[in-house]
């Protein structure tokens, strides 16, 4: 949920569906507090309509704590720096599973 408090200096109302205006938001559930984009809360369904995305921690989502080169590392051989523009070492996705074994 949107964190009235803390975003007393953005009006929300007059911030669209894809706004990349950061706020702060805070989950009724358990109490997560995070910062986003006003546009990464609101996903577009495939028949058009339009939902607020969940609490990332209610969700099970989690920032990667180590790079796929230390959880792949059969992958670093096939991995093609020059195509890619970084090193395989470098990659850490933006969310990973917490109930990944």
């Amino acid at each position: 949920m949107y964190d009235f408090d803390k975003n007393k200096n953005i009006d929300i109302y007059s911030q669209g569906i894809s706004s990349k205006q950061i706020a702060f938001f805070k989950c009724n559930t358990c109490g997560h507090e995070w910062r986003s984009s006003i546009g990464k809360r609101v996903n577009k369904d495939r028949d058009n309509s339009y939902r607020v995305v969940g609490c990332p921690k209610c969700d099970n989502r989690t920032f990667r704590k180590i790079s796929y080169a230390e959880e792949y590392p059969e992958l670093n051989t096939r991995f093609n720096e020059k195509l890619n523009g970084c090193t395989f070492d470098s990659l850490k996705g933006k969310y990973s599973s917490t109930t990944k074994s």
